[in-house]
């Protein structure tokens, strides 16, 4: 068994200890903060450390512009899910269409998700398919024959 003593890494251990590992970052945004942090921490180059943090270097120059179609957009979109509140993003995308919003369906599926307005997916009750019904009592000796496959031995067959 390797204990953290034996480990080679210098920050091996659990993300919560003082000097542990921290989460990769994954998102664009993310990326894009952690390359300028670098940059300002250790004084690198913003060639170093975009490559570090595995960001292109356009990032620093191309600052995305605020929409001003987004927010009527959004408070469209909560007005809408309130009233339907089983509307999904697609739906709710076609209702914009029709309201006169020309807009992307990549666009309303990402303004959704932001807003944390997504469906709780529901669980389907599974019923029997066939209707069961009690076996009909025998009237008479021989009239139901039953086989238990797996407890039944008939001689020279299950041995």
């Amino acid at each position: 068994m390797q204990t953290q003593a034996d480990s080679c890494r210098s920050d091996a251990g659990y993300s919560g200890v003082k000097g542990g590992a921290l989460k990769k970052v994954l998102k664009p945004k993310a990326r894009h903060e952690t390359a300028g942090w670098i940059m300002e921490r250790f004084g690198l180059s913003q060639r170093r450390a975009s490559s570090l943090v595995s960001v292109s270097r356009r990032v620093f120059s191309d600052m995305p512009r605020e929409n001003g179609l987004n927010d009527s957009i959004r408070k469209r979109m909560k007005e809408l899910a309130g009233r339907f509140s089983r509307y999904g993003h697609w739906r709710l995308y076609i209702v914009l269409r029709r309201k006169g919003f020309l807009i992307n369906h990549k666009r309303t599926e990402r303004i959704y998700r932001s807003e944390k307005l997504s469906l709780r997916i529901r669980r389907r009750k599974k019923f029997a398919s066939v209707i069961r019904t009690p076996l009909p009592e025998a009237v008479r000796a021989n009239q139901i024959w039953a086989m238990d496959f797996v407890g039944g031995q008939w001689p020279g067959i299950y041995q």
